[in-house]
């Protein structure tokens, strides 16, 4: 079997990077669900016992949640970053007077920042859109303090299944972007050397009057298909028409149709004996190198 690790991303990030760049003015209005589940990450933040002197904001949006964390740890500073730049640039101009926010433009594969100088990450609904998630949360590894703490949300699976389903049944091409699978993810966070990782999952429920409603809400956050192996033609009218009859099957007795989305949320931290290799030198922390003093001066006396 083919793990997550192991597979091809079907996503054309340049197309990412693109399409949430055109998104950034009209994505507050239509990012409901979005909004919804940063709402339930950063409750779960604020349930751990932590003194956060820098987060990073990683895929930050138009800075919903930065602007929350800002205001929730006050003396903290806050990055925010995001592969579109239209979305840097949108997160910017919502800034709060005096907050201590900062943004940049950056590939969550390859993010800009040194090794051991962040004590929090926090990804809502974002890390789906990197070409290989374990080179994602390797980089998130190596910029985490020992102690540190990673939070993020991911669609799963079996998200937006109603649409999959209906295209399958209009045409035979690509339209729906692939979504991980729980325990994949989970395995990747072991891999990558997180500390006790813990996985749970969700699911929310959206409701259209129309397939349309639906597809005009995923275009107006960004999220609309960004699959390598799409149709670069517009649509024909006939598989619209299709998709449109196939997804009456799932029209519910009050007249909505339904759209699923899976929520995983992923939370793990970073061990306080953690060490970082470059390829040439090894980092210990200072916590690490305490701790060895001390069981060196136990075992002598």
């Amino acid at each position: 079997m083919t793990t997550l690790a192991e597979k091809k991303s079907p996503i054309d990030k340049k197309a990412v990077a693109k399409s949430f760049s055109k998104a950034a003015e009209s994505y507050d209005k239509a990012a409901i669900v979005q909004k919804e589940i940063a709402d339930e990450l950063l409750g779960r933040l604020a349930m751990i016992d932590i003194r956060p002197g820098i987060i990073l904001d990683l895929g930050c949006g138009t800075g919903y949640c930065s602007r929350k964390l800002t205001k929730h740890y006050s003396k903290c500073d806050v990055i925010s970053m995001d592969l579109a730049h239209g979305m840097v640039t949108k997160a910017r101009s919502k800034k709060r007077w005096l907050s201590k926010q900062h943004f940049i433009t950056g590939d969550a594969e390859a993010i800009p920042l040194a090794a051991n100088s962040v004590d929090v990450v926090v990804s809502s609904f974002a890390l789906q859109w990197c070409d290989d998630l374990a080179v994602a949360l390797a980089e998130c590894w190596r910029i985490l303090r020992p102690g540190g703490v990673l939070l993020f949300s991911i669609p799963g699976l079996d998200t937006l299944k109603e649409l999959k389903d209906s295209w399958r049944a209009a045409d035979s091409g690509v339209h729906v972007n692939a979504f991980p699978d729980l325990h994949e993810v989970g395995d990747l966070l072991v891999k990558n050397n997180f500390h006790n990782p813990v996985m749970d999952m969700d699911t929310l429920v959206m409701r259209y009057k129309s397939v349309m409603a639906l597809m005009k809400d995923l275009q107006q956050v960004g999220a609309h298909n960004v699959n390598r192996d799409r149709s670069k033609a517009l649509t024909p009218k006939k598989a619209l028409s299709r998709l449109a009859d196939a997804y009456e099957s799932y029209r519910d007795t009050d007249g909505w149709l339904p759209a699923t989305y899976e929520v995983v949320y992923g939370y793990a931290r970073i061990a306080q004996n953690k060490q970082y290799s470059d390829g040439a030198h090894t980092y210990v922390s200072v916590e690490s190198l305490k701790q060895s003093i001390r069981n060196t001066d136990t075992s002598q006396s």
